[in-house]
């Protein structure tokens, strides 16, 4: 009896957790493409094929729904850049894959914009915790490039006056500004103008 007790358990916290992963890829999906005032609670609970009723159980509130958000994209961010990092020591490697790995996404139509920069520009007047939010992640983003520019540092892939902290915020600077003008413009060209630009930051800092 306890058995089949605990089979039942188990089956039913499965479907529990397939609902809610596919709830998180439909908020996922409709706040990063449409923005957060585009995409309603209602439009969500259709895309993950739930009633909304049941979408405020898990989430009681759009701003609720929307911090969840930016956690699981924290996330999802941190663990792909981290694998990028440890797997090409070589700046000059990192920058290009990763270049590579957003084109090849944009392409295929699943980058659209660095996720943050679109939230950040819907959200000024919403709860105070979705921007305290981004701005964690824009903290952990730039400590993740710095610790790794020193670690480059250290292997002599860049030279020893870099200034790690000024060299990672001048690259997230062009990032974010090249893409932002490449999603208002739909032109390519900003793409060989971002390459450009993190290839004469490595020029100027090379041992």
């Amino acid at each position: 009896m306890v058995e089949k007790t605990n089979k039942s358990q188990n089956q039913q916290k499965s479907i529990k957790s397939s609902k809610f992963e596919d709830l998180n890829y439909s908020v996922r999906k409709l706040f990063y493409r449409n923005g957060f005032f585009r995409t309603g609670m209602r439009d969500i609970a259709k895309e993950a094929g739930m009633s909304l009723s049941n979408l405020y159980v898990y989430f009681p509130s759009k701003e609720v729904l929307g911090l969840h958000y930016l956690e699981e994209e924290q996330k999802s961010q941190i663990i792909n850049l981290t694998k990028l990092i440890e797997l090409n020591p070589n700046p000059k490697t990192f920058f290009r894959v990763w270049l590579i790995s957003k084109k090849t996404e944009a392409k295929r139509g699943e980058f659209v914009g660095c996720p943050f920069s679109s939230f950040s520009h819907q959200t000024l007047d919403l709860d105070p915790k979705l921007n305290k939010s981004i701005q964690e992640f824009t903290r952990i983003w730039e400590k993740l490039l710095i610790h790794y520019i020193e670690k480059s540092i250290k292997l002599n892939f860049l030279s020893k006056n870099t200034n790690s902290s000024n060299f990672s915020q001048r690259i997230l600077s062009h990032y974010q500004g090249t893409i932002a003008m490449w999603r208002m413009s739909k032109d390519n060209k900003y793409w060989k103008i971002l390459d450009q630009l993190i290839s004469e930051e490595l020029d100027r800092n090379s041992p």
